[in-house]
């Protein structure tokens, strides 16, 4: 079962809510646009979405027709992933049937069918499932057979911005389907006007999904002895992947990263500078680094069809492939998560980077950001100089061009930062809620198959002992007939009742509302599936019952107090579980080496480059709204560079930055990014942080936690020398505290901090 993050729920939400308002109105071919960005999970999203339509609306009676089959159409072989993405994620729990047009036995759609459609295939009129047949097998007549049996059509258009808004080939396509509701799905929508649903990059950055962003480095100081250009920039990109795949290795991490090289011409086919490049990019490859098609480490992707090599397994996370040539034959959608730099060379006058230039680079392999932040960045090479670049206003946040690298005679500190896991429960049952059933059942009484080949019939009879009626021929529902109602009160005030027993596909709908109805304290919509599948699977294990008998077993009115007091004992088996689940990723911190990172990358739009002598990193980019003490503490650092070895501004956060963990206020752990660290001339290692006498209401609790972890360093670094605590500006000197404080602190008995006090002598 996908775990969607806390972005992808709200965007779902928020889908589900804009298209059930524009659902209920009367007119078609409504726009609804749906804004994500790469590397965002778009098609883990949809899929959950249609998934949510496919369980809520039958309860929108708002909505005068409710019930819908779906198109997805995408460009080039896009529909396939999806295609295959949404049949396993449906596999489970089956809420919808994925199929192609060569799938349908019918001559119409079902509900809650999503039937994929590559658009090549449906935007020429010669295409076989737009001309007229002696079959009479077209999509024109699949639309209209669908709408004679009552259903109303939704299109999801992926990657919209490539097909759907060009022209009147792509409306007279929409025109044909006239679907209710045209959902325009795209990192970089094209129509404008419509209900959008934006996912913003940051949320996605947060949840460790995608990479910060781009380092850009198109300019190019030193080529080097006797190398060209392109001899340059192919070194520093190969340069760049093995350093980091050294990284990842250092990281703990099987992730080896992929080089991508794309060929200058925009034709599909390659010109002759093409192949002198290529030969040249081969054959560079080989004679330094000895990567060869032959060994399996380049792989190659051209237009041209026997131009296809070593791409089996090239997406896989430990793939032994290094680089990948192509130009535009690279499918759209192509998603190879390692794939970490992109070397771009061109034989235009001017490139215009955007998101889709860089997307290839942008996903995290593992969805998580690393300690080492350099992994957390792509990178892209081009041989353009910077006045040739132009960068797409909307996309500026992408990329960074402002870098900042470690001194090269710094040495390692050795101390550790922490992390904490931010992981939560959420309010809905998962996957582990099966096992808890079973444990509920088997506490009371169950016997598991394993354990007894007689457990079946066993199991029927503890459960008839227990007043269950486990062989129910038909489930019958009272209904009125021959009703008489009273219009001034709108009251039944006569009528007759018939019964009658329920079909499969009646009884699969009254499962799945008595499920909804029976999530506890749980999120329904998300809960009711797990549960239904969890009963189905107790009494296909432990009675050997089939989904018809089971259902008929569960919905029998006689047995539902039963069914309800063993959904009430797996809810708490579930949450004994969950706890147990929560103290290995609760939120204590985890401990883990840190160093002054050899490489920083600051956000153009926050941060100014400034002078500094001996700041560990050069060059120094500083905030533009930095805190006033901040700026003049490393003023006055500085200022006193002769008794200092470096000093360095720490980040606020991240795993890349240090932090010392505290309990806050709430009784919860949090972080303390200490916001200076100093490495002194006689070798005493310094951490300070500003603040004001009333400016933090937490700061005695993160000095107390300071003066904790420098203890326990002391303690078990008897030879080195640490000092830190915060700092406040009294008058013209700063002040720290050597021990601990109390909640309403004063600054009597604080020590004056003289950087020259440890520039050579003893404290």
């Amino acid at each position: 079962m996908i775990e969607l993050r806390e972005y992808q729920i709200k965007g779902v939400d928020e889908l589900l809510d804009k298209a059930s308002t524009l659902l209920s109105g009367s007119s078609r071919q409504q726009k609804l646009v749906f804004k994500a960005p790469t590397g965002s999970g778009k098609t883990v999203m949809m899929g959950s979405w249609l998934k949510r339509m496919a369980q809520t609306m039958p309860s929108h009676y708002e909505i005068t027709q409710r019930q819908f089959a779906y198109i997805w159409i995408a460009p080039n072989q896009l529909h396939q992933q999806s295609l295959l993405k949404l049949k396993e994620y449906y596999e489970e729990t089956r809420e919808l049937r994925c199929l192609e047009f060569a799938d349908l036995a019918d001559e119409s759609l079902a509900e809650n069918d999503l039937l994929f459609f590559n658009w090549q295939s449906i935007s020429r009129d010669d295409a076989i499932v737009i001309r007229e047949n002696e079959q009479g097998r077209n999509l024109e007549n699949l639309i209209a057979a669908t709408r004679e049996k009552g259903l109303e059509i939704i299109t999801i258009l992926d990657e919209a911005h490539l097909f759907a808004t060009k022209g009147d080939k792509a409306q007279k396509v929409l025109n044909v389907i006239n679907a209710k509701l045209e959902i325009d799905v795209s990192a970089t929508p094209a129509f404008l006007g419509a209900p959008i649903v934006e996912v913003l990059r940051q949320k996605v950055v947060a949840a460790e999904m995608i990479k910060k962003r781009v380092e850009l480095n198109p300019a190019v100081k030193d080529l080097g002895a006797g190398l060209s250009l392109n001899e340059y920039l192919l070194r520093t990109a190969l340069a760049k992947r093995n350093d980091l795949a050294k990284r990842y290795a250092k990281a703990g991490s099987a992730v080896r990263p992929l080089l991508l090289i794309q060929l200058p011409n925009d034709k599909q086919t390659l010109s002759d500078e093409d192949r002198e490049l290529r030969d040249m990019v081969e054959k560079y490859l080989e004679h330094i680094s000895g990567i060869t098609s032959a060994n399996g480490k380049l792989a190659v992707w051209l237009s041209d069809g026997k131009d296809k090599i070593n791409l089996d397994g090239i997406e896989k996370p430990d793939s032994l492939v290094e680089v990948l040539l192509f130009k535009q034959a690279i499918a759209l959608g192509w998603d190879c998560p390692r794939a970490a730099v992109l070397l771009i060379f061109r034989d235009i006058k001017s490139m215009c980077f955007t998101i889709q230039t860089v997307g290839r680079i942008l996903r995290m392999p593992e969805h998580i950001h690393y300690t080492d932040d350099v992994l957390n960045y792509g990178y892209a090479y081009t041989n353009l100089a910077r006045d040739m670049i132009q960068i797409v206003q909307d996309d500026m946040d992408y990329f960074t061009e402002m870098r900042a690298t470690r001194r090269a005679e710094y040495e390692d500190i050795g101390i550790n930062s922490n992390h904490i896991n931010k992981k939560q429960i959420r309010n809905r049952l998962g996957s582990k809620f099966h096992k808890s059933l079973r444990i509920a059942a088997e506490k009371d009484g169950w016997i598991p198959l394993q354990d007894d080949m007689g457990a079946f019939q066993k199991n029927k009879d503890f459960l008839l002992g227990k007043l269950w009626h486990i062989d129910p021929q038909k489930i019958e529902v009272v209904i009125p007939r021959d009703v008489h109602v009273d219009g001034d009160h709108e009251e039944i005030v006569r009528a007759n009742t018939t019964r009658y027993a329920k079909t499969q596909n009646e009884l699969d709908s009254m499962l799945h509302r008595f499920c909804l109805a029976s999530c506890g304290e749980y999120a329904k919509v998300d809960s009711a599936p797990v549960l239904k599948y969890a009963l189905l699977d107790l009494f296909e294990s432990y009675l050997g019952f089939d989904e018809f008998q089971a259902a008929r077993v569960i919905l029998y009115n006689v047995n539902e107090p039963y069914i309800l007091d063993l959904l009430d004992k797996g809810f708490k088996e579930y949450e004994d579980i969950m706890k147990q689940h929560a103290a290995t990723i609760s939120r204590k911190p985890e401990s883990y080496p840190w160093e002054v990172p050899d490489i920083r990358y600051y956000d153009i739009e926050q941060y100014i480059e400034k002078a500094a002598t001996v700041h560990v990193l050069q060059p120094l980019y500083v905030q533009k709204r930095a805190y006033d003490p901040e700026k003049i503490f490393a003023q006055m650092l500085e200022e006193n560079s002769a008794s200092l070895e470096w000093w360095y501004k720490n980040g606020d956060h991240g795993k890349e930055h240090f932090a010392v963990p505290y309990k806050n206020k709430r009784d919860d752990w949090a972080l303390f990014y200490v916001d200076f660290l100093l490495k002194f001339k006689d070798g005493t290692l310094g951490f300070f942080d500003t603040k004001t006498m009333t400016g933090d209401d937490e700061a005695y609790r993160k000095h107390n936690a300071l003066i904790d972890y420098l203890s326990d360093v002391i303690t078990h670094r008897k030879n080195d020398k640490f000092i830190g605590g915060i700092t406040i500006r009294d008058g013209n000197s700063w002040k720290y505290c050597r021990n601990k404080l109390s909640e309403s602190f004063t600054l009597h008995g604080w020590s004056v901090f003289n950087p020259a006090d440890f520039a050579g002598g003893n404290q």
